[in-house]
């Protein structure tokens, strides 16, 4: 190795510590034009985010905005340099920043005292000061009309091979070689060192941390529309149909947490349930779901917001370019559970939850309840109806007509009807569906033939967030058969299970949001249920 080369490796492990290491980085050894004998707060041009036309709120992870002023006469290129909290790099407020500083109609109202440059002439460090030290560098290209965000990445303690890696394939774009400048902003065909951000994702939890990141943009955003918005607009006209047909305590902060879930979690469960369909270059508008009523709320989340919404600003679109490029089975099979069908569904939600609000994770009673604990339960319900002369237990289909005739003196239940089977489970908080599966996947150890077919058409459950209303018909649709995929409507309905019952229209005249309040409605106070299957407090 060379001296030269041994500095350069000292350099980049210092660069993610701090401003002056990077400017150290810079001048010596990437060659930039920097007058000797500068510190970083001599050279930086410091901005506020207002002095930017941003809103500080929705940048707060960024700490510090700082520009390194002209190097050269008539640069026509923008370097600038953000300070932020945490590992994961803040894509919103690079994307708001860039809405700024790029010279298009899109940023056309936040012209004001600063320069504005074409969005590949933009050129970010951003420095990270979380648990470990990181930078990322960052770019754009513009492709198909779509933004692209390009980074190289690495940490203030990277591997041999990371090094070599980065003076190999990253440091050739950055070197500042010719009178222009570095190759990076030059050029299109540079940048052989930066990935495009967030390809293929890798593990389980690094696609909750994304998809998390994504929602709480999207959140964020529908809460601020919901502001300043008038009555009549897209956004408030959403949130009052849902309140009155479904959800009568919503409040507009949970609206947006129901709006952000289900656009984000859409896009996982519609890559998982047809990954044939799912392609890269797919709008978010092309979507659908085999459940009716999904794919009306979806689409309508989606319709009515267009416009108002920008799906590419806030990260929809890249997520969906990104699942489509990641291998989704490979994730689903690692999480050791019992087979690919048995949780992975379930797992991807509550790495989900946690990491996008933990809070709400806990409200919710979204925690993983341990299988051997559910099929214990669902076993003890098995035996118990099988003593009472139910012989298939949970797949039992006798009627109360039979069961009466077979033993005298047992009257029919107020609101049963002797057609009706005597086994009528109900889950009133079904959560993401994982006593609904055992139940079924009983039913089918009860009788191979028909067992899950008969459960299915006397189990019924309520469940009062979106999101999960939305994870529990993925996993069930995974679990049971094809055939009954096919023709059978899942008895999962979207409700608050102690909330009061809701004035519905005709249902010839109702939409998909008062046809499934209807539903759900009719579970709870017109049919009788005499299983209620529910988890223990854990």
């Amino acid at each position: 190795m060379s001296a030269n080369e041994d500095r350069l490796r000292q350099l980049l492990k210092a660069a993610p510590q701090s401003t002056d290491h990077l400017l150290t980085l810079l001048l010596d050894g990437l060659d930039w034009p920097i007058p000797d004998g500068l510190t970083w707060d001599d050279l930086q041009l410091e901005w506020e985010p207002e002095e930017l036309h941003l809103d500080p709120e929705k940048v707060a992870k960024v700490k510090h905005i700082s520009q390194i002023p002209q190097l050269k006469k008539d640069q026509d290129f923008g370097v600038w340099v953000l300070e932020f909290d945490g590992g994961r790099l803040p894509v919103g407020a690079i994307r708001r920043l860039v809405q700024r500083l790029v010279k298009n109609e899109r940023a056309r109202k936040g012209r004001g005292t600063h320069a504005q440059w074409a969005l590949p002439d933009l050129l970010f460090f951003c420095l990270s000061q979380g648990q470990e030290h990181l930078l990322h560098v960052v770019n754009f290209r513009e492709m198909d009309g779509k933004r692209i965000l390009n980074v190289l990445s690495w940490s203030s303690e990277p591997t041999s091979a990371r090094l070599d890696l980065l003076i190999r394939r990253g440091v050739p774009d950055l070197f500042w070689g010719s009178p222009d400048g570095p190759k990076i902003v030059l050029s299109p065909e540079f940048g052989h060192g930066f990935r495009g951000y967030r390809e293929g994702i890798k593990s389980a939890k690094t696609l909750s941390a994304r998809m998390a990141e994504v929602a709480q943009d999207v959140r964020d955003e529908v809460r601020a529309l919901y502001e300043v918005e008038t009555e009549g607009g897209p956004i408030r006209e959403l949130f009052n149909d849902v309140r009155e047909q479904l959800l009568g305590n919503l409040t507009p902060e949970r609206f947006a947490d129901v709006y952000a879930q289900t656009m984000v979690y859409g896009l996982l469960t519609a890559r998982i349930a047809h990954p044939e369909e799912f392609k890269a270059d797919q709008s978010v508008a092309a979507l659908t779901f085999d459940n009716e009523f999904l794919d009306a709320i979806y689409s309508r989340f989606r319709d009515d917001s267009d416009g108002v919404i920008d799906v590419d600003e806030l990260g929809l679109n890249e997520l969906a370019e990104q699942l489509a490029i990641t291998d989704v089975d490979e994730l689903l099979a690692d999480f050791g559970a019992d087979n690919q069908r048995d949780d992975p569904v379930v797992y991807f939600y509550e790495e989900f939850l946690a990491q996008y609000d933990p809070e709400q994770r806990k409200n919710l009673g979204a925690f993983y309840t341990p299988l051997p604990v559910v099929r214990c339960i669902v076993k003890i319900v098995d035996d118990a109806l099988k003593s009472f002369g139910l012989p298939l237990g949970v797949a039992d289909s006798t009627t109360w007509a039979e069961y009466i005739a077979a033993h005298p003196g047992i009257e029919i239940p107020n609101r049963s009807k002797p057609e009706d089977a005597v086994v009528s489970m109900f889950d009133p908080a079904n959560g993401t569906g994982t006593f609904l599966v055992e139940w079924l996947r009983q039913a089918r150890r009860n009788d191979k033939k028909d067992g899950e077919a008969a459960a299915l058409a006397h189990a019924s459950a309520c469940e009062i967030s979106l999101a999960s209303y939305a994870v529990s018909h993925l996993k069930v649709s995974l679990d049971i058969s094809d055939d009954l995929r096919e023709t059978v409507r899942l008895p999962i309905y979207l409700g608050d299970t102690l909330g009061s019952k809701h004035p519905h229209v005709i249902e010839a005249l109702a939409d998909p949001i008062s046809i499934e309040g209807a539903h759900a409605d009719e579970v709870k106070y017109d049919w009788n249920h005499n299983v209620p299957d529910r988890q223990p407090a854990l």
